[in-house]
């Protein structure tokens, strides 16, 4: 019985320990936040595996097809789902009249 398709979020730690993560998804599509990104180039330098990681997820991303990845996201092959980075979150309203944007970016 087949549950449907998924959307998976990942998170820089999952990517800094397996850079090819996402090709374990099958036909699921994956939701990249542009924060992980922001995250992974700080960690492009340097020797370490970790360091290895970020390099190779980063490098991976830019052949898929760079502006589509923010634009629908792009399929990674026939069989398989998205992959897609997000940009902004989106709030319930009753979050963003707690949390208003302009605090999310200053930081306070």
């Amino acid at each position: 019985m087949s549950m449907g398709k998924k959307n998976f979020v990942i998170d820089t730690n999952v990517i800094l320990h397996d850079s090819s993560c996402i090709n374990h998804f099958e036909e699921h599509d994956i939701v990249i936040p542009i924060s992980v990104l922001e995250e992974l180039d700080q960690f492009k330098k340097g020797n370490e595996v970790l360091n290895f990681h970020a390099r190779d997820f980063l490098r991976t991303l830019d052949s898929l097809s760079g502006g589509k990845l923010f634009d629908g996201g792009v399929k990674m092959s026939p069989d398989a789902g998205r992959i897609i980075v997000k940009l902004e979150p989106e709030f319930h309203p009753d979050l963003s009249l707690t949390f208003p944007v302009t605090s999310m970016i200053t930081g306070f």
